[in-house]
Formats: C-alpha cells, structure tokens, sequence
C-alpha cells in the first residue's frame, strides 16, 4: 500500500502464489497492472494480470509429448510439493495411451533414496523429476549412491534450469537425462543481452552463475519489465500517460490502468525466454528446447 500511494504504474510479483493472489486482489480493485513470472495455479482469467510463466497446461502437455515420443508404458514422477501435483495433473488428462501407467511418490531430500529402490523393486525406468532446485544435488546424488544411473533408466527433469547443475558424474555412463528449457543460451541474441547486462552489475553480484547460464527466474523477469517498457512506449505513441492517484483507502481505479494494460497484452517482442505474445494476459507463443545429456555437454 506504501508503494501503490506513492504512484506506481505497474507492480511486478511476488513469486509466492499465496501472496501473489492477494497482490492482484488489489491490483484488480485499483485497475494497476500486475505483472508476474510465476506458475499460475488458478484456471480463471485474471482482468489486469500479465504472466509471462507458461500455464501448466502447457507445461504438462509438452510432458504428454515427450512421454508419447518416446514410447514409455510405465512412468513414476517424483514430486516434492502438492503444488507439482496440480501442475502435472495435465499428464493424466485424456486421451492418454491407455497402456502407460502412471506411479507418483512424494518424497524429500531425506528419502529420495528409499522412494528410488522403491520405484526400482517395480521395476520402472522411466522417471519424471519434480524437486525444489535446492534438493536437485540430493536426488542426484542418491542415484549415483544406489547406482541407478545406466543405460535403462531415463530422468526427465522438470525444471527448466538443468543447465545450472552439475552433470558431470553422469555423462559417461549412459543414463538418459532430459529437461525443456525457455532460455536458449546458445542463442546470439541471449548471448548479446547477457554480455550487455554483465556491464551493469554491481561489483560481487553476478546474473549468471557459475555454469555461465542465466536461470529462468531473473530471465522472466528481465522480459517482464521489457513488457512493461512495450507497452508504455505504445500507450505514449498516442496519449499521455496520467499520474497515477490512488491508495488503498479508497477503492478509486486508476483512470489509465486499464489502457496501460491492453498495450502490454498487445505486445510481440523478443525477449530472453524467446518470442512473446499474450492473449488475455497469458503467454500464447512458448519455445521449449529438449535438452539431452550427452557425453560432452547438455544439447
């Protein structure tokens, strides 16, 4: 409420979806756009809402995909949150080849290796992995230690910074490891703007981490502010933008906010997570790339 007092023209997150409701709740009541980068669990359209996160709808259907492509009957998807659950459920969704079998664990850092000799006991080798980043180097770990880590068994990861973690334990022994990603850091384009915003950082602070790939949340939040930046320029090509007047107090919406928000849901451009459009304040266009690890590197 501070902030939206002191005349703000959009307001970015948060990335917890409990607070992030409640931000555009206010949002909402004073036509102030509210722009967010985070996995959206409520189905409903929002009226000033802009995410730039793909809908999990998209997410599990590219899942669908891969599973389909590659043939797999029996699949376990580990999952650490009941949040995976629902962004996942789209993998249960017909039509779906009857003949694959679905086995989900919930597990933590301190039973990743027991759910794994599990899964292994039911003899299944195609996994689905869903863990906070944070506990990805436990459950990686806990397949080197049980040596479930040859060529039978493929892990799909569904985070999109795979890219971040170190590998190099599995490279040589044939397991088969995939993930999608957003960012494509082989890109010219990425490498351009990252070299370009290097140049800014404060001394100690680095965008990119140690593997030299920028993960995806402050890549999405790199292009939500360049989707704010669209649409102010289009909505001052043809008017002049009003201060905004509002508070908490009084439920009195900003004259301009709801124009500002039909610019930013009109925007095409290119950003870091590839080509951007919105319909109704959701993503419509999504570049996945499928990763696969190979002997010399992830491609």
């Amino acid at each position: 409420c501070t902030q939206v007092s002191s005349g703000v023209s959009a307001i970015f997150g948060p990335q917890d979806p409990l607070l992030g409701s409640h931000i555009q709740s206010l949002c909402d009541a004073l036509d102030i756009p509210h722009i967010e980068a985070r996995v959206d669990l409520e189905p409903e359209l929002k009226e000033i809402s802009i995410n730039l996160y793909p809908s999990p709808e998209i997410i599990g259907e590219a899942i669908r995909d891969l599973i389909k492509y590659l043939n797999w009957t029996k699949v376990a998807v580990i999952y650490e949150e009941d949040v995976a659950l629902i962004k996942l459920q789209q993998l249960l969704k017909p039509p779906m080849p009857k003949e694959v079998q679905f086995t989900f664990r919930k597990s933590d850092s301190s039973q990743f290796r027991d759910t794994l000799k599990d899964i292994r006991t039911r003899g299944i080798y195609s996994l689905i992995i869903d863990t906070k980043p944070e506990n990805l180097p436990s459950l990686l770990t806990a397949i080197l230690q049980i040596q479930m880590n040859n060529y039978k068994y493929h892990y799909h990861f569904t985070t999109f910074d795979i890219e971040a973690f170190n590998l190099e334990n599995f490279r040589y022994n044939f397991v088969n490891m995939t993930a999608y990603r957003m960012v494509d850091s082989d890109s010219d384009y990425v490498k351009k703007l990252l070299k370009e915003m290097e140049k800014f950082q404060s001394v100690g602070q680095f965008i990119l981490n140690k593997t030299n790939i920028i993960t995806l949340e402050p890549a999405l939040m790199y292009d939500s502010v360049l989707a704010l930046a669209k649409g102010l320029q289009a909505l001052e090509r043809g008017a002049t933008l009003r201060p905004v007047n509002v508070s908490c107090d009084e439920e009195n919406p900003w004259t301009d906010g709801s124009s500002l928000f039909n610019y930013v849901n009109a925007a095409e451009f290119r950003g870091l997570t590839g080509k951007i459009q919105f319909k109704e304040g959701r993503r419509s266009t999504l570049k996945l790339d499928l990763l696969k690890l190979r002997t010399e590197k992830l491609d």
